[in-house]
């Protein structure tokens, strides 16, 4: 599954680029015969970065403004020492939390798997495809 660019046009601001992150690397912005392109990924993590704050600002209407596929869920895992070292030095290296990198990292998982996952779980290619093919607020989620 090949998923689309977006389209950096020479107009495109600062602002539209959360806190310059494509001149300073963070999100990969390549250049192409039409333009500077980003992928769906990096701009998937650009959002995720900020997302938690979204979420919560958006209170109790988030339950219907946003896929639950996609809402915010606690995850707690055992790992190796070396892992959880490893996420705490990312996140301070980026001056970000160890859920958005974590959070970044499972999203490249999703791509690299994007069309099995999309198979077996529920609500995974609305997930994928929000904003702009996934709505709705139902899910046959379990724990």
């Amino acid at each position: 599954m090949s998923l689309p660019i977006i389209k950096m046009t020479p107009t495109t601001t600062m602002a539209e680029t959360p806190n310059g992150e494509i001149d300073d690397g963070a999100i990969v912005a390549v250049s192409t015969r039409l333009g500077q392109r980003v992928t769906r990924e990096e701009m998937i993590a650009a959002v995720m970065r900020v997302y938690a704050v979204v979420e919560a600002a958006l209170g109790d209407d988030a339950a219907v403004l946003l896929p639950e596929a996609i809402r915010l869920v606690e995850l707690r895992a055992r790992v190796p020492w070396y892992q959880r070292e490893m996420l705490r030095f990312l996140a301070r290296r980026d001056a970000t939390t160890v859920d958005a990198v974590l959070a970044r990292e499972l999203e490249d998982v999703a791509c690299a798997h994007s069309e099995e996952l999309a198979e077996a779980v529920a609500g995974f290619a609305t997930a994928l495809a929000w904003p702009e093919g996934g709505s709705g607020t139902t899910s046959s989620r379990t724990g």
